[in-house]
């Protein structure tokens, strides 16, 4: 409540935007933000950026086994707090990543700070062979997005008829330069890691333009 009510107090000021102004006040919205944590030193945040990147990682969080916070006071390592397990579990693009070969994703996030979720299954022939992922922004060279990579493992318990999904280790997460980024694995261990999960935001704050948030993504393996 703190920080609401800082970037409340940031916004009514009128020193950082003109408040009569919707367009303006989304364009600036980071920047209100950003002013706001700034002077709360009890937040994990500290950009508007990071509390995106956070927020989509608590999202994506929903689909793992323990991914939810049971108390309010439990460790970093979970998303939401949802003990009676409210929240549905958020749907992701499936594709298979096999040796030898590339797959291609053209993808979309239409408007700002939205959220795309993919995850990339590993195929065993994929075992000691070497993964790189290209990402690219092919529409305005104003949109911006973060990419963070999940190393997962499909775990069966013997309490439970279905599979689950367990996070591996901590993700990766690396924001686009010029529009473009890189993610390289070395000697992928699918005994370890049987898919990567990729959660996909879109951080800039131009609203108003069309035709933006498109980008393409390229996944080899060999």
């Amino acid at each position: 409540m703190e920080v609401i009510r800082l970037t409340l107090e940031t916004l009514y000021k009128g020193e950082v935007v003109n408040v009569s102004s919707s367009e303006d006040v989304t364009t600036a919205l980071p920047r209100i933000v950003d002013a706001a944590l700034q002077v709360t030193p009890t937040c994990p945040f500290h950009t508007y950026d990071e509390s995106l990147i956070h927020f989509a990682r608590a999202i994506y969080l929903l689909r793992l086994k323990d991914g939810r916070c049971s108390t309010s006071n439990q460790s970093t390592y979970c998303g939401f707090y949802d003990p009676q397990r409210l929240y549905q579990s958020p749907p992701a693009e499936d594709y298979l990543i096999q040796t030898d070969s590339t797959t291609q994703i053209n993808g979309s996030i239409a408007t700002n700070y939205g959220i795309d979720l993919i995850e990339l299954g590993l195929d065993p022939s994929a075992e000691g062979k070497a993964l790189k992922l290209s990402f690219k922004n092919i529409s305005d060279p104003e949109s911006k997005f973060n990419v963070q990579l999940w190393k997962v493992k499909t775990l069966q318990s013997e309490a439970e008829p279905e599979s689950y999904s367990a996070q591996m280790g901590e993700p990766e997460s690396i924001q686009t330069e010029n529009g473009y980024l890189t993610i390289e694995i070395d000697n992928l261990n699918v005994n370890e890691v049987s898919k990567l999960g990729l959660i996909i935001t879109r951080t800039d704050s131009f609203e108003s333009k069309e035709g933006t948030g498109g980008y393409f993504l390229q996944v080899r393996v060999e």
